[in-house]
């Protein structure tokens, strides 16, 4: 959600859309290979979070309509890209039942990126994974943004979504530095938590692998990056 363009500069309207989308109903209609996420560090990688600020719950989306000054709702602009579409129609028909009007607009991934890396769009649907195994690798494109402007060092997901926060900006610097495995895993939920109430993000759901094996093959680890490391596997006869 763009932080910049009203009324997603209000915290409530944010909050009214995170309560409005049915995760549990998007997974179904994906048909499998998912599962229900609600934060940018995922199941199987260390410091996930398993709660949720705002689940399901249409009245209290409704409610936060209310409190932010829209009783009769709002209207926004959603853009998909078209690998995403299904998704995108089940959130349509979650924010229409609370009273968001939402123009879905389909659109080829590239010509999506093009207008998202230049700030361009309202609200977007896309996906992100992680490039190495460490928290870290989600929690600066999420969640690290000291200004929104064009001179910004890092123009990454929050930047994109015009979204910057210094709290959790110092809180993702610090958690990239700590040594003790448990003050940092701390850190890092605290993070996640804050970013969930007061964030431009509603993350839908993660991969979730199923692989068959054998009963010969040892050592085979499917890891949160889907990668396996292949000179460990072995082979009994």
């Amino acid at each position: 959600m763009n932080a910049e363009r009203a009324p997603l500069n209000n915290v409530l309207v944010r909050r009214a859309i995170k309560s409005a989308i049915d995760c549990k109903g998007i997974v179904k209609a994906t048909g499998g290979g998912v599962m229900e996420c609600h934060t940018f560090i995922p199941k199987g990688m260390f410091a996930h979070y398993d709660g949720q600020a705002y689940p399901y719950n249409p009245e209290k989306a409704k409610e936060l309509l209310a409190q932010a000054g829209y009783p009769k709702g709002i209207e926004i602009t959603l853009t998909v890209p078209k690998f995403l579409a299904t998704a995108g129609t089940v959130v349509k028909r979650n924010l229409e039942a609370v009273g968001i009007k939402t123009d879905l607009q389909v659109i080829a991934y590239s010509t999506l990126l093009g207008k998202y890396r230049k700030q361009g769009l309202e609200v977007v649907m896309a996906r992100w994974g992680a490039d190495y195994g460490d928290p870290d690798a989600q929690a600066k494109p999420f969640a690290h943004c000291r200004t929104t402007g064009p001179n910004a060092k890092v123009k990454q997901l929050a930047w994109r979504n015009v979204y910057a926060n210094p709290e959790l900006t110092d809180m993702v610097e610090k958690g990239a530095l700590m040594e003790d495995r448990g003050e940092r895993e701390r850190v890092y939920i605290d993070l996640q938590k804050k970013w969930q109430q007061d964030g431009v993000f509603a993350i839908l759901y993660q991969y979730s692998g199923q692989v068959g094996l054998k009963d010969k093959l040892k050592n085979f680890q499917l890891n949160a990056l889907t990668e396996t490391r292949l000179e460990y596997v072995s082979i009994e006869d």
